[in-house]
Order: C-alpha cells, then structure tokens, then sequence
C-alpha cells in the first residue's frame, strides 16, 4: 500500500528475506506462485498449492482491495486474504474455517523495520464462545469478549467515529468477522510487536495515517495485570487509588493476605462454601460488564432471557447467564458451566449479567435494596425515628384477619405520596397559591438513613451514622465481623458471627438493650400484644 508514505500491508517471505535485488516473482511448473533469486532454484516462498493444473492455465493477480491471487483456470486456488501478515484492512476475513482448520489471524512484526513473525498473535479462540485474544507468546493480553448481536462484547459500546460496518458469521462452516469498506476512507488495524491493537485512516489532505482508536486501555483492559484473569474475580477502573480487583457476587479473596498486598492473583472462591444447588440459590444482576471467559459456554438464540433463567437455575453446574444477542432489549440465552474469568466493569455501556450466588447472599442483596420501614409502634412506623411535625395527614394501620393497611387521611391539604423510578419515597403538598407540587420528605435521604439501603451491613450487623470518617458499620452486642479482613476494607456484607461460637440456650445468657435504635427485620417474628415488657422478656 502506498498513499505517497510508503506502508506494506503484506509480505510474503516474511520469515526467509532475500538481501539483495535479485529477487523474482514467478509461476513455477506446478502452477505456485514462488519467490526465488535469480541463481537459486529453490524457491524462498511457495503458494504451496498441492494440487496444480499446468502452468500454462495458471495466473496470478493484484486485485484493488489488495489481495493477491492464485488463479487455476480462472478459479481462485490462493490467496493473500487467507494468510495476513500484521495488518486487516477492508473485506478481508479474520476467524476460522471450520471445515479446513484454516485460521486466519494477524501476527505482529518482530520490530518496525523487520518484518519477521513477531510474538504478538490476535487469533480467534473457540473454546467457550468465539472471540478474539491479543497475545504476547503464551501471555494472553487482551480479549474481543463474544459477539452480542451488535458488536464485541468487550467494547463497552460502539465508538460513533468507527469508518466500517462489522459483519460476524458463526454457522456450521466457519466463523469470522470481516469488516466492511467505506469507498471515502481508507482505514487499517493493525498488531504491533509491543502487544497493541491499532485502527488508522488516512488523512488524504494531510498525506498522513493518523491513529483513531487503540486497546489496551487500562489495567482492566490487560490481562495478568493484578489478576484480572483470576477466577471469579472481577475488576473495577480504579478511583482514588483504591485497588481495581475485587471479587464478583457471593464470592471472596482465596488468599486475603495477598490482596491487602494488591496481589489477586489467587483469585477468589465462594463465600461459607456456597452451596447454590437446589438451596434457595438465584441471580445477581451485574450491570456495565463485559461478558466472562468460561471454557464451557451454550448458547440457545431462541430463548427469552427469564427461559434463560429458568435453565440455569435447574443446572447446578451453571454459574451465571446472559443476553445473547442485545439488540432490541435482548434475545437469547448464553450459560456458563465453568470458572468464570476476565470479568471487568465499564463507566459505560457495557452489558447486563447474571451471576449465582447462594441463599444468604441473595438475601444479603435483596435486603440492601428494600426500603425498610420497620414495624408499625401504633404511632408511627418505628424505622422513622420521630413522627415529624410536618407531616400534614393522619395515619390509620389496620391488621386484622382480613387485611393489613394503611390509610393516610387529612381534610385541608391535598397530599401525594409516590415511588418514583430511582427508587425514592416521597411526598408532596399541593400549594393552591403557587398552583404547584412541593416536596417536604423524602426516604432514603442517603446510604445512613434510617430506611437504608438496607443491609448495608450485613447479618447481625448494625448501621450507626459515621463520626469523624469512621466506618458506619459494628455488630450487635455479643457479636462479630464474620470476615474481618473485608470489615478493614469498609466491606461489611458478609455480617457478623457470634463471638466464641455463642451458647445463648439455657446457659447463663441474656440481654443488653440498644437505645435511639430501629427495630430489626426477621423473617420469624413472634407477636402478642397483652403481653408486658417483663413478660415478654
């Protein structure tokens, strides 16, 4: 290729130069196209077409695109497509034929004036779902993610300056990618020897390639750095110094040690032994994410994402599920059937997953987001510390064996109480003279209110308004952190144990009381109101 700065796309005897300006192009007597010197006749590089008509009938051509063809009797015997050296460029297919075994895959150069096979590979890899690795020799650097309908998986969204259209094709014969021309710009991506994808055009005004896009990113982008391909681990873009590694849903640091030394290499492991089969198990959403690495994945493009749901949850060697296919709202079903791995967050975009987690983890996370009220004292709901004095209605609770309610009455102003979509209570006065809604309370106020979001801090766990920057979460009395390491990292989620392993039947054992404190939420809870505080104890 050459656009007045000389640029070569593909070369053939890459790893066997001739170093002089004998070299010759040629036909041989079996119809290959070969390289050889003028005094040699062995061919420095072959087409190595195994079976060949007579010379005769053979030609070879330089088409527009840039390919170069081996024709046999005007049919297309070989071509430079179908083996690229560093570059892609428009309609050139990168992927695998199945029925062949041919990959077709982009190495980078040994340096940028020698064009030797570098260590540098992009290759299609079809264990799990099919997608693309950037590797550096045996050290994988970064990954396409599969194909969700629209793009790869691991680009958190399309980039609008993107010059082509993308076509993916996955079916019985083969499966590739092959990226489409735009007839006003000329583009190429291309691997270099220091481990980089890079997109350029050409600024025809210019006479100059300029870069457009390029990945690795970030140390969420690259893979070894810190363990991002740890298993279960996940990664988050670091903010304010904090370490990016952290572990996905309803599991924990296998060596807890090694990751207060930012080292997650040893990945992570599930939580009190995690038993997520046919135990109350289910899902944890995972928004802006890139889509795991599982060796063992299936695909079934026609379910619907709860169908999805439904299998995965009856598998007990499924460890999450998502969307096939994004576009539309989502189609399709993928599961995953072994450790999951290269899982990372975007600021952006991205893609919604599913995660399985145990019962108490489930029920840890359901709870962090329940507004909870508390029971109702006969006066108020005792999650509200004080009744406040503008509240303009009066509060009827009903609970008998018919129904339970509330009613909220008053005869001068006209009141709304509403949930909007962000997941806020509020509650709104109509001023007749202004002839508008005013707000005058609201709920959650902040992650400290009094309604949450609850479980902040976890089982057995206790939320006390943080003083002097100090972490808001201790334990009731009699108690303690389950995971300390992860109390030191502000991550009370895994709740609180009993202290000394807590024989509190019949053997000595009673209460401590808790002023200024709501009333806590348990799933087996006894009532009987003739009963006085001394009985009740």
């Amino acid at each position: 290729m050459n656009k007045n700065s000389p640029y070569s796309i593909w070369v053939a005897n890459r790893d066997n130069p001739i170093n002089d300006t004998s070299g010759i192009l040629s036909i041989d007597k079996t119809g290959n196209l070969v390289i050889h010197n003028g005094n040699d006749s062995i061919p420095f590089w072959s087409t190595n077409v195994s079976v060949a008509p007579p010379a005769n009938t053979c030609s070879a051509q330089l088409l527009d695109s840039g390919n170069l063809i081996l024709l046999h009797k005007s049919v297309v015997a070989w071509q430079g497509f179908d083996h690229p050296t560093d570059t892609m460029f428009p309609l050139m297919k990168i992927g695998v034929d199945r029925r062949t075994g041919l990959n077709r895959f982009l190495m980078a150069w040994k340096s940028p004036d020698d064009p030797g096979a570098g260590e540098c590979l992009y290759k299609m890899d079809l264990n799990g779902s099919p997608q693309f690795f950037l590797s550096k020799g045996s050290v994988r650097l970064w990954r396409t993610g599969p194909w969700d309908g629209d793009k790869w998986s691991g680009i958190p969204s399309k980039p609008t300056y993107f010059v082509f259209n993308i076509t993916y094709v996955d079916n019985d014969d083969e499966v590739f990618v092959i990226l489409s021309n735009n007839a006003s710009i000329l583009w190429r991506f291309v691997v270099n020897e220091s481990g980089t994808l890079e997109m350029f055009d050409w600024l025809e005004g210019d006479c100059r390639w300029v870069g457009f896009w390029s990945t690795p990113k970030d140390g969420c982008d690259s893979y070894g750095t810190y363990g991002t391909s740890a298993m279960f681990g996940n990664c988050n873009p670091p903010s304010d110094g904090k370490f990016e590694c952290t572990c996905l849903p309803g599991f924990e640091p296998k060596i807890a040690h090694d990751w207060s030394l930012w080292d997650a290499s040893g990945g992570c492991v599930s939580k009190r032994g995690g038993d997520t089969c046919r135990n109350g198990e289910g899902f944890v959403l995972m928004i802006h994410s890139n889509i795991p690495y599982a060796t063992v994945t299936r695909v079934n493009i026609s379910w619907s994402l709860k169908e999805c749901e439904e299998v995965c949850l009856k598998d007990c060697s499924c460890n999450g599920y998502t969307s096939a296919d994004i576009r539309g709202g989502g189609s399709g079903c993928v599961t995953w059937h072994s450790q999951l791995m290269y899982t990372r967050v975007f600021s952006d975009g991205g893609q919604e997953k599913y995660i399985r987690v145990d019962a108490v983890e489930l029920e840890s996370r359901f709870l962090k987001k329940t507004l909870f009220f508390g029971p109702w004292n006969r006066v108020k709901y005792s999650g509200i510390p004080l009744q406040t004095s503008n509240f303009v209605f009066r509060t009827t609770y009903v609970d008998n064996d018919d129904e339970v309610f509330i009613i909220g009455s008053n005869e001068s102003v006209l009141s709304s109480f509403v949930m909007n979509e962000s997941g806020t209570v509020e509650v709104h006065n109509w001023l007749e003279g202004d002839h508008r809604w005013v707000g005058y309370w609201s709920a959650p106020k902040d992650r400290y209110d009094p309604f949450g979001p609850y479980g902040t801090c976890g089982l057995f766990g206790n939320c006390n308004p943080p003083s002097d920057g100090k972490f808001e979460c201790t334990c009731l009395p009699g108690f303690e952190p389950k995971f300390a390491s992860d109390w030191s990292l502000w991550d009370a989620s895994g709740g609180c144990v009993r202290k000394h392993g807590g024989d509190t039947c019949q053997n000595g054992e009673g209460f401590m009381p808790l002023t200024h404190s709501n009333i806590p939420y348990a799933t087996m809870t006894h009532v009987n109101i003739s009963l006085s505080l001394k009985e009740c104890e």
